[in-house]
């Protein structure tokens, strides 16, 4: 029997399990904590209140075995899911909500900075090949613009930094829409937009402007989907956890890989730390290729001395006895300097069985965590009128995750290619999730990588 290995337990290293699963392979996942799911598990306060840690909300990937796997039968999928057709979103800048869109608008600058930003950013014709997020957007929106309204946003995410030319120009400040800006009257927006240059600058003002350029690109906006348990993305991870157990893959919980056993280029055995060896054939690794080069025989690979700086993830989770004001947006960003707040969930949104649930995240660095206080950031959200001034907490949970999210230097962007490049070319039998190739960050990327990794690998389940 081929004896196939997944190590890491997230979403997409329990998709990776299932379908080796369904080739006949013999698999075992091994995932060093104690339970199955990464950071799309839920935690619980002690009034047995369910929160989602961070905003996650999934939708179909278009693959259907892909999608039946993660969602269910189609047919069936409106006993289990809410359905979102749109995600709706807003942000928070200069004291003041936009609910359509989460690009920042630079109209909230003073006159005399809106005045000059738009000078710099109307003359700048040519498309900036920058590689550093500084000059990148100097030469796209201008000086002004990046002041004032992308580097606090870099320092709200990644801590203020010595060098902002160390960042790469291409990280998730694109994806959190920073360097997309609202400048002008919608009119004059989507006059400008027609031309490529300042259509990678601006933002759509409304969403209705974005389905419709959607719908002249041919694209279908998807629908989204959200668990209607009280459980939230717990029960989602739960039902997936089942699907790969039932199928026959052996789970091992609470155990990390010690040892990496290789042969003519393959890896033919797993050690773990609690003593066992498994034998493999084919290895999934949805973990950073850094540990899996130390590991290998040649204890030269992987050890360039680099290590990576990395945020810290603190999350505040509330239940209050009152509704929350805003009952329309799932998700909010807020890039308002008097907040350390920069995403918050609104459960009652998502889930009308969750009513009077709220989380906010803050990004920080290790040693600044232990000084963020759950009152403060509480008041914050009252004083962004998204809970009433009377509003009380009832029952609430801190979450403080460290080595979340690493701050996109260049030199990180070198290292994590050249790792992921360095470890599959030394491997012939395994597959590295995407999310460590340096290539893709949205979950549905993802997730469609690992089920074409395996299709290359083995063929259609059917041959």
């Amino acid at each position: 029997m081929y004896h196939s290995v997944v190590v890491g337990g997230g979403v997409c290293g329990l998709l990776a399990a299932y379908f080796l699963r369904q080739y006949g392979h013999q698999v075992v996942l091994i995932e060093q904590s104690e339970h199955c799911g990464g950071l799309l598990r839920s935690v619980q306060d002690e009034q047995g209140n369910y929160y989602d840690q961070g905003t996650h909300v999934p939708n179909p990937t278009g693959i259907e075995m892909v999608d039946e796997f993660l969602f269910g039968p189609e047919s069936l999928r409106h006993i289990e899911w809410n359905g979102i057709s749109h995600l709706k979103t807003g942000n928070y800048f200069k004291g003041k909500w936009d609910f359509e869109t989460q690009t920042i608008d630079a109209r909230k600058l003073s006159r005399t900075s809106y005045e000059k930003g738009m000078g710099q950013l109307l003359i700048n014709t040519e498309k900036p090949e920058d590689s550093n997020i500084e000059d990148y957007c100097k030469n796209s929106i201008g000086e002004t613009f990046f002041m004032e309204l992308v580097k606090p946003v870099i320092d709200k995410l990644y801590g203020p930094q010595d060098d902002y030319k160390k960042l790469s120009a291409k990280n998730s400040i694109n994806y959190f829409g920073a360097t997309r800006l609202l400048a002008l009257d919608e009119a004059k927006t989507a006059k400008l937009k027609e031309i490529a240059e300042y259509d990678e600058r601006l933002g759509f003002h409304t969403h209705a402007a974005y389905q419709t350029w959607m719908k002249s690109q041919g694209i279908i906006e998807p629908t989204y989907l959200y668990p209607k348990s009280k459980k939230g993305c717990q029960a989602w991870i739960d039902s997936l956890i089942d699907k790969v157990t039932a199928c026959g893959v052996k789970v091992i919980n609470g155990s990390g890989v010690t040892g990496l056993n290789v042969s003519n280029s393959k890896v033919s055995e797993v050690s773990l730390n609690n003593g066992e060896v498994i034998k493999c054939d084919w290895l999934y690794w949805s973990a950073p290729p850094a540990f899996a080069l130390k590991l290998l025989a040649n204890k030269e690979q992987g050890t360039s001395g680099f290590r990576p700086s990395l945020r810290t993830a603190n999350i505040f989770h509330y239940t209050i006895d009152r509704p929350l004001n805003n009952t329309h947006s799932h998700y909010l960003w807020n890039w308002d300097s008097s907040s350390d707040i920069f995403r918050i969930t609104l459960y009652p949104n998502l889930n009308k069985s969750r009513e009077y649930s709220i989380t906010a995240e803050v990004l920080s660095d290790a040693e600044q965590a232990k000084a963020l206080d759950s009152q403060r950031i509480f008041a914050d959200l009252k004083s962004m009128d998204l809970v009433t001034a009377d509003a009380n907490i009832t029952s609430s949970y801190r979450q403080i995750v460290h080595h979340t999210f690493p701050i996109p230097t260049i030199e990180f962007n070198h290292h994590v290619a050249h790792q992921f490049k360095q470890l599959t070319h030394s491997i012939n039998n395994i597959s590295v999730s995407g999310r460590f190739s340096g290539k893709l960050w949205l979950l549905n990327d993802i997730l469609k990588e690992t089920y074409q990794s395996i299709h290359n690998q083995f063929g259609n389940v059917s041959e």
